[in-house]
């Protein structure tokens, strides 16, 4: 979709390619060269030439704002306030992300430290394990042990 004047806003020095501190002078040359490179009668078809007059339309108001000092410094005043606007703006958005990343830096920690409970809890279980196993052979070894004695006991009672 190409976008027309209508439905941008579009900065009144930017429109001219002019700074802000320009002089009358440098806007009315400025504007002189705009509307003469985007003139209606230089385009062919109904399409270019309706572009071409919505922006000389749009170049004529904004000429009469900054030729005006007095429209000039309101237009200047609403233009600080969007610029300011948008900072907020911008700032907001800033914020709100920041809040989104520290809330996934918490959650991220969060899950590293389940990790690490769950590693440790498997350490502590194998380790169990392993005890457990150990003594297991342990009392089997102690009880082959005590079998061995016994069985001697007996074979030296026979003997005797």
């Amino acid at each position: 979709m190409t976008r027309t004047p209508t439905d941008m806003v579009v900065d009144l020095y930017a429109l001219f390619g002019v700074d802000p501190r320009a002089s009358i002078t440098e806007i009315k040359k400025a504007y002189r060269r705009f509307v003469s490179s985007n003139h209606p009668d230089k385009h062919c078809g109904f399409e270019a030439r309706a572009h071409a007059n919505e922006w000389t339309v749009r170049a004529n108001r904004a000429f009469e704002v900054l030729s005006d000092s007095e429209k000039r410094r309101a237009y200047d005043g609403e233009r600080a306030a969007r610029a300011e606007a948008q900072r907020a703006t911008t700032r907001a958005a800033e914020q709100r992300a920041a809040a989104r990343a520290a809330q996934r830096a918490a959650e991220e920690a969060e899950r590293q430290r389940e990790e690490a409970r769950a590693a440790e809890q498997r350490a502590a279980d194998e380790a169990a394990q392993r005890a457990a196993e150990a003594a297991e052979r342990l009392a089997a070894a102690k009880a082959e042990e005590a079998r061995q004695r016994a069985a001697g006991r007996a074979a030296q009672h026979r003997a005797a």
